[in-house]
């Protein structure tokens, strides 16, 4: 027999004993053994990053080719479809990635497809834009990486 008849209340506080031991040990672990997630909104980049993917194919079937050009602090983004004709009626951004956060820029639609816009004098270095472009329910987004002389 595993525990004496004497002492029955002994075997039954061991089993709880080691019940109230498995459970701390679990309830520890599950609190410190895990990494903690990175991002709390990875879900919705996640989402976006479907979404994204979708109109980049939608946009990649049509042949939609945007091309820059930096002259001074004057950007000139130029938008062309498959064909070589200008991209135009359609909505379109450009936002600046700074160290305060984002930024949206304004840009000039010009004909053919032209879009134009004045970096700040104040910025330096490398700067990240992101030009995006929708017409209907297709979309095209580009980054860009610019270095900027002092």
């Amino acid at each position: 027999m595993l525990f004496p008849k004497s002492a029955p209340w002994l075997g039954i506080a061991i089993l709880f004993a080691a019940f109230f031991l498995f459970s701390a040990s679990a309830i520890h672990r599950a609190f410190t053994g895990v990494s903690a997630v990175t991002d709390p909104l990875y879900y919705q980049h996640g989402l976006k990053y479907y979404e994204s993917v979708a109109e980049k194919r939608m946009a990649a079937t049509l042949g939609w080719v945007a091309t820059a050009e930096l002259a001074g602090r004057q950007l000139s983004i130029t938008l062309r479809d498959g064909t070589g004709a200008a991209l135009e009626g359609g909505t379109a951004r450009l936002e600046l990635a700074t160290a305060q956060g984002a930024m949206e820029l304004a840009l000039e639609a010009h004909p053919q497809g032209a879009y134009e816009a004045a970096l700040p004098a104040d910025l330096s270095g490398e700067v990240h834009l992101t030009f995006s472009f929708a017409r209907d329910e297709s979309r095209i987004s580009r980054n860009f990486l610019v270095h900027l002389g002092e």
